[in-house]
């Protein structure tokens, strides 16, 4: 399968922006939205998209069909003539870029889950800063079952977001995590029944949306440096990015209607 084009019509992802809200569908809902390497390139195209479009001011990341997505698409594996190790290193690239990118944009993510969730397909929750799922929702590596180590960024958030240990029990053992526990762990955020899911998340992306975008952004960038610098380096960065969100419009603005008590209406600038 050769390169998808960056301007080309999409096939596996449904791609829409609308009142400042980019949405992005897995769309193979037949396969359940596993993963082929297809998908990692479209994934891909449609995160350079957010990145490069600053009318977007938070992203509602959802699934077409039963699942959200089952993680890598083994029949498309075996179908492939190339080893499955170059495969892997191939579907990663675009994969890991577009989760990358997708985890340091200025707007925050809601990741609606809901039947399963498995695989590389995790970094759709990892990356996210709200994850809904549906009653019901089972949450999974899978690597250990087929023999290879694992893709997404699972080794670098979930020991973070989960602890060490239990991230080792769901790598190394295969331990599935239904809705209930995946919110008992730090995996998720919350559960809601599965037919208010698609309401609900889309609720929580309008609300964010209409929020200070920049701040978000420093927000972003601040907890997710948290884990690597010192006390000192944090206060540091904290300063810095505290001075350019109190230089923004958004900041003028909210800092003077709070003064003279009134709500302020945030534009992302």
């Amino acid at each position: 399968m050769g390169v998808v084009a960056e301007g080309g019509p999409l096939e596996t992802i449904e791609y829409t922006v609308a009142d400042g809200i980019a949405t992005i569908c897995l769309n193979r809902p037949a396969a359940r939205n596993a993963m082929d390497l297809q998908l990692a390139e479209e994934l891909l195209i449609v995160a350079r998209r957010c990145a490069a479009d600053r009318d977007i001011r938070a992203v509602l990341i959802k699934g077409n069909g039963p699942a959200l997505t089952v993680g890598g698409d083994i029949r498309y594996f075996t179908e492939c003539a190339q080893p499955y190790g170059d495969l892997f290193r191939r579907m990663t690239g675009p994969l890991h870029e577009a989760f990358r990118i997708l985890s340091r944009l200025d707007p925050p993510i809601v990741t609606a889950a809901h039947g399963s969730v498995a695989g590389g397909g995790l970094g759709l929750v990892y990356i996210a800063d709200f994850v809904l799922a549906a009653e019901r929702t089972k949450f999974a590596t899978g690597y250990a079952a087929i023999g290879i180590s694992g893709d997404g960024g699972g080794t670098w958030f979930l020991p973070r977001l989960v602890g060490p240990r239990r991230a080792a029990e769901m790598y190394l053992l295969n331990k599935v995590l239904d809705a209930r526990e995946a919110v008992e762990w730090g995996l998720i955020t919350e559960v809601v029944p599965h037919d208010e899911l698609t309401h609900r998340a889309e609720d929580l992306a309008r609300e964010l949306a209409a929020g200070p975008t920049k701040a978000f952004g420093q927000m972003r960038a601040l907890l997710r440096a948290s884990w690597d610098n010192t006390l000192s380096e944090q206060l540091v960065e904290e300063s810095e990015a505290l001075a350019a969100t109190g230089n923004s419009a958004d900041a003028t603005h909210a800092i003077e209607s709070f003064a003279a008590k009134r709500s302020p209406t945030f534009e992302g600038r």
